[in-house]
């Protein structure tokens, strides 16, 4: 142990500079008690400043924690992440074992549960956390990557801006990235409930047996309870059995908080149910990586955004303060240009026509579903925008968009705009257009028109066009458009 100390002694702080931030591991500092022993706050002098910190004070009775006490304190000073906790420093001194780490006011993730508050976009946003410090730890660095050994919602803690940090490493094992299939042989530790029945048998442990315990995790997160509940002696006791063994439908109609199930996305709740079954697949080769599990809940939360907040979602997304039609439709062109299958732009460059935007859509809609638009690449926001902007192609008939002439020009194809002057000139700044025939055919060649309906009659223009100057139509006077149609 004093070749250890001296390794690490930068870490060490006096007991005696625990015990007074604690008050003397008093009752008013306690903040939690686990199979090591008790947790207490107080406030730990650093270089930074003054920081409230966690002192995790191991039961003098456990004689057997040297090997955890260590093991934790290398890992946490080897593997620094925004969402694993921090080691702020250890005491090994009069038999006292402890470790002091960053504070978090939130306490753990089983906590919030079953509360109602604790919405479907914080729970993501925990679950997310959670996924890529998992997967920071399973990446290889340095020739070794981390199991955890003891991934569970009691071990997610949540600081005061309900960040996800992964904590209690006393079980946790580095593992060699050389290896093919990365293992290693222990003895059975872990919780029951989460542990992979893959490792309860072989007694090997590999990082997809995190993976199983990380998808519990997202259950017990879903159907807001633990995975394990003593209240019930039949097949309730068991939330993986129940899962297991149920459709999509009847988690959600059975085994969801009615409250959190009106909140959700039904995008959202699909792909948050595909990834968390497939992390409890009975071979280990057929669960996904961490990497891939923090993709899809990105996935998931963008669904989520979207729904609760379409207009911001798109906003954060487009070039520009409020978005553009231009720019939405060089996106669209840039993503259905990806892949194998190439969806070619138009040759004329400043006029994109409808009518023939529509025929392209088309001949080559197969590669328009949302599977084919991830395969080239696109994210959820991106395919989101695919389909508004197609939408309001398809609806928009035989209108032509400029997107770069400075003037506005009015015309009627079909029929004469004005049924009462054949000779009247529309002009945007001194008139306003009251009244059109339902057959009238309305072809925008510079900018986009206000107002659309279904059958392309347009009933009012709300805004005066301007002929002399620009005009600009943001993607929220669009999207407000498409949802009037």
């Amino acid at each position: 142990m004093s070749s250890f100390l001296q390794e690490f002694e930068h870490l060490i702080i006096p007991l005696e500079t625990i015990r007074d931030a604690t008050n003397n591991f008093g009752e008013d500092k306690f903040i939690a008690e686990g199979g090591y022993g008790k947790v207490y706050r107080g406030k730990f002098l650093r270089s930074e400043g003054v920081i409230m910190g966690a002192a995790k004070r191991w039961s003098l009775s456990n004689k057997e924690g040297d090997p955890e006490f260590q093991r934790e304190i290398m890992l946490l000073s080897d593997n620094k992440h925004e969402n694993l906790i921090s080691l702020l420093g250890f005491c090994y001194e009069n038999n006292e074992r402890i470790l002091v780490y960053e504070y978090a006011p939130n306490k753990s993730l089983d906590f919030h549960l079953q509360d109602p508050n604790f919405t479907w976009i914080q729970r993501l946003k925990v679950c997310l956390g959670a996924a890529r410090g998992l997967e920071y730890l399973h990446n290889p660095r340095r020739g070794q990557r981390v199991l955890h050994c003891d991934i569970k919602s009691a071990n997610i803690l949540l600081d005061k801006n309900w960040n996800a940090k992964i904590a209690d490493f006393g079980l946790s094992k580095y593992d060699p990235a050389t290896q093919n299939r990365s293992y290693l042989i222990t003895q059975a530790k872990g919780t029951y409930g989460y542990c992979d029945p893959v490792f309860s048998e072989t007694m090997i442990y590999t990082k997809k047996s995190d993976v199983y315990s990380f998808g519990v995790v997202l259950f017990e997160v879903l159907c807001s309870r633990m995975c394990i509940d003593f209240r019930y002696n039949d097949n309730r006791r068991s939330l993986m059995f129940l899962v297991k063994e149920s459709s999509n439908e009847l988690i959600r109609d059975t085994l969801l908080d009615v409250t959190l199930r009106q909140q959700m996305a039904e995008n959202s709740f699909n792909m948050f149910v595909a990834i968390a079954q497939q992390c409890l697949e009975t071979e280990q080769t057929q669960r996904p990586t961490m990497e891939l599990i923090a993709s899809k809940l990105e996935a998931a939360l963008q669904y989520q955004l979207i729904k609760e907040n379409p207009d911001e979602a798109i906003k954060r997304w487009s070039t520009g303060k409020d978005g553009n039609f231009d720019a939405l439709l060089l996106t669209l062109q840039d993503i259905l240009g990806r892949g194998t299958y190439r969806w070619k732009p138009l040759s004329t460059a400043n006029k994109v026509s409808n009518r023939a935007l529509r025929k392209h859509y088309q001949k080559t809609v197969i590669y328009f579903s949302p599977d084919k638009l991830q395969e080239r690449g696109a994210s959820v926001t991106e395919m989101y925008i695919c389909q508004k902007v197609l939408e309001i192609l398809e609806n928009s008939r035989d209108t032509t968009i400029n997107t770069t002439s400075q003037d506005t020009t009015i015309n009627a194809r079909d029929k004469a705009i004005n049924k009462y002057s054949r000779d009247t000139t529309i002009n945007a700044r001194d008139k306003t257009i009251n009244k059109y025939s339902r057959d009238t055919t309305i072809n925008a060649q510079d900018k986009a028109i206000n107002k659309y309906s279904r059958d392309t009659t347009i009933n009012a223009l709300d805004t005066a066009i301007d002929t002399n100057e620009s005009t600009t139509m943001d993607f929220k006077t669009l999207l407000s458009l498409w949802e009037s149609r």
